[in-house]
């Protein structure tokens, strides 16, 4: 790749993920780009001063809610990575799909799913040890985060928890509202990937470019 085109191919990154709502300090990171260019490619105001929280605690304190939407987005992620796509190509691709998933009002901020990806990948801006692998649940067949180290789901199956809960719990409902089944959601296949068990799209698309 020329150098122009590498130029090119980083401002656009940045721009999808100041696009994203990330933090001028994360976008650096990633990028490699000045804080000076950041702010030229968008208003001071615009875009939140700082960088993505080191310390995966919030995971840890979170409620049901915001733990089914980070496996939402590490579940993207980790397909992405399993395709062999790298790292900020297959980021910013997920949290894209991640937000088509939960609208315009995600719990998962652009800046944890970068906290999220250091603790999936390890050894990666700046975090040095995996936190995190996806399991599958041998009940429902769901993907979720998962701690490294453990075998099994520490707590139960997070997406049992939500079936179970929905139908009772007005906060769920309200924040995962009901959608009509689109008329061809049965033309998509679903087959399971023999290693480690990792469930993969049948018509895999790539991350968008």
């Amino acid at each position: 790749m020329s150098c122009i085109a590498e130029r090119v191919r980083v401002l656009g990154n940045a721009e999808r993920m100041l696009g994203f709502g990330a933090r001028r300090g994360t976008v650096c990171t990633i990028t490699g780009l000045s804080l000076k260019e950041i702010q030229q490619l968008v208003p001071r105001k615009e875009a939140p001063a700082g960088r993505w929280p080191s310390s995966i605690d919030w995971y840890h304190t979170a409620n049901l809610a915001k733990r089914v939407e980070a496996s939402l987005f590490a579940v993207h992620y980790w397909r992405n990575r399993r395709n062999e796509f790298e790292i900020v190509e297959s980021l910013i691709d997920a949290y894209g799909r991640y937000l088509s998933c939960v609208g315009s009002q995600p719990s998962i901020s652009f800046d944890r799913a970068v906290n999220l990806v250091c603790h999936l990948e390890g050894n990666v801006w700046g975090v040095r040890n995996r936190s995190f692998d996806i399991a599958v649940c041998p009940q429902c067949k769901s993907q979720q985060l998962i701690q490294v180290g453990y075998e099994r789901l520490i707590g139960g199956c997070i997406f049992c928890k939500f079936v179970q809960r929905y139908v009772a719990d007005a906060r769920l409902q309200a924040h995962f509202p009901t959608r009509s089944m689109p008329e061809d959601a049965g033309q998509t296949l679903w087959t399971t990937d023999g290693t480690q068990g990792v469930e993969t799209r049948a018509n895999v698309e790539s991350p968008q470019k």
